[in-house]
């Protein structure tokens, strides 16, 4: 309040006038003052040529948000950080500079306005439609919903072992925590389950790659019906490896998390094919061919 009232009393913006008392101000009270000018010009250089998703990323980190949110989820166990990535993914189709951040707040306003009018709208037309419920798996119950749709079920979102933000990487041994929340969420369904996965995600600013979650290759063929399986090319899977197509029985091959192992099974599940893979350290696991990111070695290595 005192600086906004310096500001207008001066005429000035709060920047120049938090400059001007930092000079005067005693104790913490003048270095907080500096500090926050000297965030803020720093932001400001950003804002005059980077892109607004760029400059959403340099506001949580020079600010310190996102590693305070980080650290309360970690404490908690939560994942409010996530609500920070997906707040830089709505700002990554817009261009660069003032621009770009005026038609992302002029966006933003008209679809805060329009949930506004819809939910007014929803008033007066009571038992219509049925709304859509968003929940995360860990709210969950038993059988709850006749439908379910479970989302984001690739590698490194759930199981969250390599994520496209290093920082929300859970341990490995923490994978099967993870499967007993993919049980949970499957069981929540009672008459149909929709498992679905995306090729590419747009994750804190960034466009990546994606492959289906290991969880999807450990479900019965005889359970489910795949749809948009990979391209004709071989897709996403002839990035790494050799997408599979060279694997066969008996091969020896290595996985990053997994370590070594040898392949004790391949079969065919609705039209893609899959290996079945014993490592040494007892555990066996199951992989879509095209994704499995399984390198051949020698049987002695």
């Amino acid at each position: 309040a005192a600086l906004a009232a310096a500001a207008d009393g001066a005429e000035e913006d709060l920047i120049a006038a938090a400059w001007r008392l930092a000079v005067t101000a005693h104790g913490r009270a003048g270095s907080a003052l500096a500090g926050f000018a000297e965030l803020m010009e720093g932001l400001r250089r950003v804002h005059a040529s980077a892109s607004v998703a760029e400059l959403m990323r340099a506001i949580l980190d020079r600010s310190g948000l996102y590693a305070q949110v980080l650290a309360q989820d970690q404490a908690e166990r939560t994942g409010r950080c996530l609500n920070l990535e997906e707040l830089v993914n709505a700002t990554a189709a817009y261009g660069r500079g003032p621009a770009g951040v005026a038609a992302f707040l002029q966006d933003a306003r008209l679809a805060g306005a329009g949930e506004m009018g819809a939910a007014a709208g929803e008033e007066g037309a009571a038992g219509k439609a049925e709304p859509v419920t968003l929940i995360t798996v860990h709210n969950t119950k038993g059988l709850e919903f006749d439908q379910v749709i479970v989302t984001g079920l690739e590698e490194g979102i759930f199981p969250a072992t390599e994520p496209a933000s290093p920082r929300l990487a859970v341990p490995p041994e923490e994978e099967e925590e993870e499967r007993r929340l993919f049980y949970v969420a499957v069981t929540r369904a009672r008459y149909r389950l929709y498992l679905t996965a995306c090729r590419s995600r747009t994750a804190f600013g960034f466009a990546r790659e994606r492959y289906p979650s290991r969880f999807l290759a450990e479900i019965p063929a005889e359970y489910m019906q795949v749809t948009g399986g990979v391209d004709d090319d071989g897709g996403p899977g002839d990035g790494g490896g050799d997408g599979g197509g060279g694997l066969r029985e008996g091969q020896w091959v290595e996985h990053v998390d997994y370590g070594t192992g040898v392949i004790t099974r391949s079969y065919d599940r609705k039209g893609e094919r899959s290996l079945e893979v014993r490592f040494r350290s007892g555990r066996t696991a199951t992989f879509f061919a095209a994704y499995a990111d399984l390198d051949p070695i020698a049987a002695d290595d």
